[in-house]
């Protein structure tokens, strides 16, 4: 049994420290409006860019209107992808939706599973604004994903010849990695002369057993000593690529190539609200829900000026159908459902870690509530801190008849790992 115990820990360190397929971490990962809050007339941006989802992020939204700068706006949103993906769904081809070779095709429906989150929001409004009502807290669950997503052969060929060159890059940058193979081939040597030993030592006389059992323990010494040498290198390694890969010029550009958008992208989105007057359970009632379609049109690379201007150009057209539930006029209290159309679009230009952009958004009801129809106007600039934080500001005008400028500031905090492989 002791024996056993020893070949299967050693074969263990050989399992995690033996040299697998190259993987990227995605850089361009980003949590974006969760529909909860689109849902309710509070996020930054109702209409949004297709994006990449991170594993998990939490937003803090603070709105003016609600009197107070301690923000009263919260939101989760959970990618199941990043935490149930295995060997045979974590391709980067798969997941950016490029062909793996040239006898392939592009995977566009591929982002459906890969690019799906689910959020939960929780909001409290203070005073009557915009679709809120005063002294009620409301709460909304959301659901969104991408559904198609197109990018041109000379994207998807450039992305694969980037990939490949990162891929040589990467084992050039790992300096342990000829001492790493070295130690496992020796590591493998000594587990076969140690199996040929036991096995001698079973039919060995007692004469012979001494001198076997003193080699195999030496074997079994040597393994050990193997062993926490590979461990030792194998804790220093990773920390060492890391740092390599965040100051090699070359993998920067390898990487500018991999967060290139798609040329068109169409994201779908459902949400569904209930509200809580005087923030009491036995006041619940259904609030609103709605489903929609936001489609990108997308130009890399647009540059206005060569030194100054050189970034990302998107148009985004958005069309959304929701099932409302409005306060009746005269009363404080009584509400009727009402189905309602939002249609509009969103133009945004990003430069390396600053976005800026404007959206407009008619809101059209029923005939017979065609007196509630209104419109929302906002600009929207955003900077990114670092990977996984966000920083956004909002103002303009939003839906609704009482209290629409629309003021905003918001953190989007984004957890998780977000590796794939190259092949």
């Amino acid at each position: 049994m002791k024996r056993i115990i020893q070949v299967m820990l050693i074969n263990l360190i050989i399992i995690f420290s033996a040299k697998g397929q190259e993987v990227i971490k995605l850089k361009d990962l980003k949590t974006p409006n969760s529909p909860g809050f689109q849902i309710l007339d509070i996020a930054p941006s109702s209409i949004e860019r297709p994006t990449n989802p991170k594993a998990f992020a939490a937003t803090l939204m603070s709105l003016t209107s609600n009197g107070s700068a301690i923000p009263k706006n919260f939101a989760m949103e959970f990618s199941p992808f990043w935490t149930f993906k295995s060997d045979s769904t974590s391709s980067i081809h798969k997941y950016l939706n490029i062909r793996k070779d040239k006898s392939s095709k592009n995977a566009i429906f591929s982002g459906i599973l890969r690019k799906m989150s689910v959020s939960l929001v929780s909001t409290f409004s203070d005073s009557t604004a915009g679709s809120l009502l005063k002294n009620t807290n409301y709460i909304a669950f959301g659901i969104r994903t991408n559904l198609i997503t197109i990018r041109t052969k000379t994207q998807s060929d450039n992305i694969n010849i980037a990939l490949s060159k990162y891929s040589e890059k990467v084992r050039m940058l790992r300096s342990h990695e000829e001492e790493l193979d070295v130690l496992n081939n020796q590591l493998r040597k000594s587990i076969i002369e140690t199996e040929r030993l036991y096995g001698i030592l079973e039919n060995a006389s007692s004469d012979e057993r001494k001198e076997i059992q003193q080699d195999y323990n030496e074997e079994i010494a040597n393994q050990t000593v193997i062993g926490m040498e590979i461990v030792s290198i194998s804790k220093v390694q990773p920390n060492e690529l890391e740092k390599a890969l965040d100051t090699d010029k070359e993998i920067q550009n390898y990487y500018k190539k991999f967060l290139e958008l798609p040329v068109f992208q169409l994201d779908g989105a459902f949400a569904y609200s209930e509200a809580l007057s005087g923030n009491q359970s036995d006041n619940k009632r259904f609030n609103r829900s709605g489903f929609w379609l936001n489609g990108a049109y997308n130009i890399n690379n647009l540059k206005i000026d060569d030194n100054l201007l050189n970034g990302n150009f998107s148009i985004i057209g958005s069309i959304r159908y929701i099932s409302d539930n409005v306060l009746e006029v005269n009363t404080t209290d009584v509400f009727s459902k009402t189905n309602a159309f939002d249609y509009g679009g969103r133009i945004q230009y990003t430069i390396k870690d600053f976005s800026i952009s404007y959206e407009y958004l008619k809101r059209e009801y029923s005939n017979d509530n065609s007196n509630l129809n209104s419109d929302r106007s906002v600009g929207l600039m955003e900077y990114k801190i670092n990977d996984n934080l966000y920083f956004t500001g909002t103002y303009g005008k939003n839906f609704g008849e009482v209290n629409t400028l629309f003021t905003l500031f918001g953190i989007n905090y984004g957890f998780g790992n977000s590796s794939l492989k190259t092949d």
